[in-house]
């Protein structure tokens, strides 16, 4: 049988459960583009997608930037990654996957990363994996150019159970 979320009363032994919110409603959730450049019109669905869950998505001030086909210069990107992971955010989600994170990770200055969700796939599988290395909350979940028009209504009600903790959203 599928995963499937369960409330955390439930009688089942064993059955996957889920407690606590992962965010509260009216979290700030930093939006980077550490990878590859968003079509501006899917970026904005999965903001306000997330605004509708009861988030506070902002994208970042270089999330739209555009660098041959990465979405800024390498410095912009981590200027964003730093900024989001700075602790003024309860989360950090990728705007888009493609290529080029994998070029930052050397650079990003570790000892100041909030400890705070990130969710993100594709390229952002390789910071997923690092943060995962250090204990730091990593979620595989749709990128925001994709959650609202590349997703199937399942896979957003998982991901809303997830983040408010089974609750109904």
């Amino acid at each position: 049988a599928p995963f499937a979320l369960r409330p955390a009363s439930s009688s089942r032994p064993g059955a996957p459960t889920i407690g606590s919110p992962m965010l509260s409603q009216g979290a700030r959730i930093a939006v980077i583009s550490p990878s590859g450049i968003s079509t501006p019109s899917r970026l904005d669905a999965g903001l306000l997608e997330l605004e509708r869950w009861g988030y506070r998505p902002e994208l970042l001030p270089r999330a739209r930037a555009r660098e041959r086909y990465f979405a800024g210069t390498d410095e912009d990107r981590l200027a964003d990654l730093h900024l989001a992971f700075s602790g003024q955010f309860d989360a950090v989600w990728m705007a888009r996957g493609g290529y080029g994170l994998a070029r930052l990770l050397p650079k990003i200055d570790w000892p100041n990363v909030a400890p705070v969700p990130f969710f993100g796939f594709s390229d952002g599988t390789v910071l997923l994996n690092a943060l995962a290395a250090k204990r730091r909350p990593a979620v595989h979940a749709p990128v925001l150019h994709a959650l609202a028009t590349h997703n199937d209504q399942a896979t957003r009600t998982h991901l809303q159970a997830l983040l408010s903790g089974g609750k109904e959203v």
